[in-house]
């Protein structure tokens, strides 16, 4: 091992780097969780969010187990400045962590590909998600076989006194790592190509594919940890495995934060689509009424003919019918929130006001106070815009029309 300091330790470093990860990880995933059932969302807990919830309880644990067995028990520290009995622990403590690691792997990944299940309601897609999770089931159980195999009997994992024998560490940590990395880089551009297929423009086609090829800056950390796994062979295990424990930790923070990133930026795009729509119903590019008269049954869209119009019409703002079916309610709601001037789910988009002139040859403007309802003045009379006839509307030969988009009032004259 030739001359090194026995006073040398990088235990601070490695307590920091496994313990801000944790907060790190809960903060991302209740912000999904939060932008999944706020209020105004209209949205209950699905199959994917489960999963990350398990996903990101899982790398927490991780993440405690390498606080709890490493630093105090020598790792950071040169292996000949330890006892025996720190030794054997820390490696007791390293055969737990290294059976969280895998489980941490595979449920990141399930959790991905459940969410991509829900995005895209294509038959052949959702056939490659499946066979994508049974290929990741299958790697993680013939990975904790090994694992827990590893060595014969198992107590020669941690105890160099007891007779027995072990896999080949390194051999093994580059297979599980050659692995990890190809299932990443397959996980992670899975959906792109029927994103390109959308019937969207060619812009919208790449805002779509960077939200989810993001994901391939976890691959990165993933490489980086590759470079270090001959560390595993290391007979100062604790001095120079430091490198690729951290970088085992960074792996499942970065992904779990993309996670995250992706269903979070899903909901908050169309959020930003909706609006967009919105503000071709205030200036009657569109046909309000698809949205004020009431929806069929939820539980059979197939056959509610005004929901697959709404559908077609949304996907001219680059809304997916998929997303927008699994979407309906909130969509539903947004959107008749918006046309009955009440606040949309993303502040800063009202219908404002309606008024009508009060001469037939110039338009006046009246702004309405947020709270007010919007309505029309017409002869004298008041008509409130929610739900009026249509035939009303057409005897009524100018208007001036108030929308107020992200705290912006702009004014749209009808002459």
């Amino acid at each position: 091992m030739g001359h090194v300091d026995l006073n040398e330790s990088r235990v601070t470093i490695v307590t920091v780097c496994y313990s801000i990860p944790i907060p790190i990880m809960i903060t991302c995933t209740g912000l999904r969780l939060y932008v999944k059932l706020r209020p105004s969302s209209k949205n209950s807990i699905a199959f994917d969010d489960l999963m990350i919830i398990i996903a990101t309880s899982i790398a927490v644990g991780l993440c405690i187990s390498g606080l709890v067995y490493g630093p105090p028990y020598g790792f950071g520290r040169h292996a000949a400045a330890l006892s025996s009995n720190d030794i054997v622990s820390f490696l007791r403590g390293d055969y737990v962590f290294s059976h969280f690691y895998d489980w941490a792997i595979a449920s990141t990944k399930l959790a991905i590909l459940s969410l991509y299940y829900r995005i895209f309601s294509t038959v052949v897609f959702r056939r490659f998600v499946i066979g994508t999770a049974i290929f990741i089931v299958l790697w993680l159980a013939a990975m904790e076989i090994a694992l827990g195999l590893q060595c014969l009997p198992v107590q020669r994992a941690w105890d160099a006194s007891v007779k027995g024998t072990c896999l080949d560490l390194v051999a093994f940590s580059y297979f599980t790592n050659i692995t990890n990395l190809v299932t990443d880089i397959w996980v992670f551009l899975l959906p792109l190509p029927i994103i390109f297929r959308l019937h969207v423009t060619r812009q919208r086609k790449f805002e779509l594919a960077g939200v989810f090829a993001i994901g391939l800056l976890a691959c990165g950390v993933t490489l980086a940890r590759l470079t270090v796994v001959v560390s595993q062979g290391s007979s100062d295990f604790t001095w120079s495995g430091v490198p690729l424990g951290i970088l085992s930790i960074e792996q499942h923070q970065s992904k779990n934060v993309i996670n995250a990133d992706i269903a979070i930026s899903s909901h908050a795009n169309l959020e930003r689509l909706l609006q967009t729509y919105v503000g071709e119903l205030v200036e009657s590019k569109r046909d309000i009424q698809i949205v004020n008269s009431p929806f069929g049954d939820s539980s059979n869209p197939e056959t509610d003919e005004k929901w697959q119009t709404l559908q077609s019409e949304l996907q001219d703002f680059g809304i997916t019918s998929e997303q927008s079916t699994q979407e309906r309610d909130f969509i539903i709601a947004t959107l008749q929130k918006a046309v009955n001037g009440n606040t949309t789910s993303k502040p800063g988009c009202e219908l404002a006001s309606v008024e009508p002139l009060s001469s037939p040859s110039r338009p006046t403007q009246r702004t309405l106070d947020e709270n007010s309802r919007p309505s029309v003045q017409y002869q004298g009379e008041e008509v409130m815009a929610n739900g009026v006839a249509s035939e009303e509307f057409s005897q009524i030969e100018s208007t001036s029309i108030t929308p107020v988009v992200h705290g912006k009032s702009l004014a749209y004259f009808n002459e």
